[in-house]
C-alpha cells in the first residue's frame, strides 16, 4: 500500500478550503475527486483506499492487486494529467503548470503503519484548522 502526496505548483490554496476541520472543494478540487475515483477504470487492479482534498495538496491512499500491471508512477502521472486537461477545459485553469512535478510516496507495509496513515488522512483538515 502506498500513501501518496500530490502538491499544487507552489503550493496555491484551489483545491478546497477548510472550515471548522471540514474540507469544502472548489470546482477544481472536485474534479480532483472525481478523477481519483476513476483511477481503478484506467489502472486495473488499483484500489483506492482514502483520499482527502486539500487546499494546496492530495492525499491519497491506494494499492495494487496482486499480479496487477499497472504501477504507482502510471496511476498518479494519468491522475495528474487527466486533472490538469479536464480544468484546462472547462476554462477553470489557465496554461502555468498545475501540479508540481513528481508527488512523495511511501510504501506502508506494516499494519500499523497503515492504520497511522489512514488516521493521518483522516484528520488532516482538522490539523489544517488548527
Amino acid at each position: 500500500m502506498y500513501l501518496v502526496t500530490i502538491v499544487v505548483a507552489k503550493r496555491r490554496r484551489i483545491l478546497s478550503s477548510i472550515e471548522v476541520g471540514e474540507v469544502h472543494a472548489t470546482p477544481i478540487g472536485e474534479v480532483c475527486d472525481a478523477t481519483w475515483l476513476e483511477i481503478p477504470h484506467h489502472q486495473p487492479g488499483a484500489i483506492l483506499r482514502r483520499v482527502v482534498i486539500m487546499p494546496d495538496h492530495i492525499h491519497g491512499l491506494l494499492e495494487f492487486a496482486p499480479g496487477s500491471r499497472s504501477t504507482l508512477p502510471r496511476a498518479i502521472g494519468g491522475f495528474k494529467s487527466a486533472v490538469t486537461r479536464r480544468v484546462r477545459e472547462a476554462d477553470l485553469w489557465g496554461v502555468s503548470p498545475l501540479w508540481q512535478r513528481g508527488y512523495h510516496d511511501r510504501i506502508l507495509s506494516h499494519p500499523g503503519a497503515i492504520e497511522a496513515a489512514k488516521r493521518y488522512i483522516e484528520s488532516n483538515p482538522a490539523r489544517w484548522s488548527c
